[in-house]
């Protein structure tokens, strides 16, 4: 169902011309206006859900209710409390929650929102965006204040500063475990309607839309341990991040993003297309994201790529690989410090991949513990 969350307040409301884009609506409430605003959007009459006190019922309540009945709207009143103390604030988000349903597409209209309710409504909608699958569609101001000489009051659409929430928490997604879903999603939503209307002509659109298709290859290759495609992702990623720094963006909903750009850029800044550091620095890299099953099956195998490596083969031949594999686990050829720690690795390995079943399982505390002393013995041994 498509909603409208809106509150009347206390104050005298003046009559006024209040527009926003092509619509215009003269008229003392703005509610009045952002309805008319969301039935052309949505192309369906909305529910108006009304919040108001006690005092504002009795005050301003009885000429909306007119107007909103006059125009055929359709409308709810909520009533709540003025916030005074913790306990208010509460049942006032609680009545506000129960009045989302699951799959409604709200708008907010911030105008008339007093004392703590802005920050109150936007909790209350992000949270039943993730609980309940709703969807926060625009945030609307109307700016009374920056009426001009002809009484004409404009409308602001708030909505990409509400969205710096989700900015904020798909970015930290990516930083803190690799997965780099929320983050592609939120960039397609911004870039896609771009890239339409200019026919694929946006330069930076289109550099964004490159960078948002190598986070998602580059993610999926790290959780699946595709350690050719690691490489190959990361090193295309940073080359991606690096065409766009110098950029200079005109798309206004994507200047958050701006801002984080370096933070990404550090997690795949040391790809360069040497096969042992490379994988050597994504094991780490897994180590803070906290995959550590694929840390060690990345470790693993890297040691054979430097055996390989040391030995002259092909380190993408299959048959090379088993062949030194073997010849480690034999413990022949190899340095005593590969044999060691080549066995280490593949029992803490093999000790994952059993799922704890075996008697002699570790804890799994113990795993990430062993994670560092593992990556600091292949590292000596590398520096060697």
């Amino acid at each position: 169902m498509i909603k409208i969350l809106s509150f009347l307040g206390t104050n005298e409301y003046k009559l006024v011309k209040y527009y926003y884009g092509d619509i215009e609506v003269e008229t003392r409430f703005v509610q009045e206006c952002i309805y008319r605003i969301v039935s052309l959007r949505e192309k369906e009459k909305p529910v108006l859900l009304v919040g108001l006190t006690k005092e504002a019922g009795i005050k301003n309540w009885p000429e909306l209710k007119k107007v909103l009945d006059d125009r055929g709207y359709l409308y709810e009143c909520i009533g709540i409390s003025d916030g005074k103390n913790n306990t208010e604030l509460w049942n006032n988000f609680e009545t506000l929650y129960s009045h989302i349903n699951p799959e409604d597409k709200v708008y907010f209209d911030v105008t008339h929102s007093f004392r703590s309710i802005p920050l109150l409504v936007t909790s209350v909608l992000n949270y039943a965006k993730f609980v309940k699958g709703m969807e926060i569609e625009e945030i609307y101001y109307g700016a009374f204040e920056a009426k001009d000489e002809e009484n004409r009051a404009p409308i602001f659409n708030l909505s990409a500063f509400n969205q710096i929430t989700d900015w904020t928490i798909a970015s930290e997604k990516f930083l803190e475990t690799g997965d780099s879903r929320a983050l592609a999603r939120i960039l397609k939503s911004e870039i896609n309607p771009i890239l339409r209307e200019k026919k694929d002509k946006d330069h930076y659109a289109k550099l964004v839309n490159k960078v948002s298709d190598k986070l998602v290859c580059f993610s999926s290759a790290l959780y699946t341990v595709r350690g050719k495609d690691i490489i190959r992702y990361g090193k295309q990623l940073k080359e991606a991040l690096e065409a766009i720094k110098d950029e200079k963006n005109e798309i206004m909903s994507l200047v958050p993003f701006n801002k984080i750009l370096n933070m990404i850029y550090e997690k795949v800044a040391f790809y360069s297309g040497d096969i042992v550091l490379d994988i050597h620095n994504t094991v780490k890299l897994c180590k803070e994201f906290n995959l550590v099953q694929q840390a060690y099956t990345l470790l693993r195998e890297n040691l054979v790529t430097y055996a390989c490596v040391k030995a002259g083969f092909d380190v993408y031949d299959k048959k090379a690989r088993e062949d030194t594999a073997k010849a480690i686990s034999a413990k022949e050829y190899f340095d005593k410090k590969v044999i060691e720690i080549y066995s280490d690795i593949s029992y803490i390995r093999n000790d994952i991949n059993h799922g704890g079943y075996r008697d002699s399982s570790m804890g799994a505390d113990k795993f990430r513990e062993k994670l560092d002393e593992m990556i600091n013995r292949f590292e000596m041994i590398i520096n060697e």
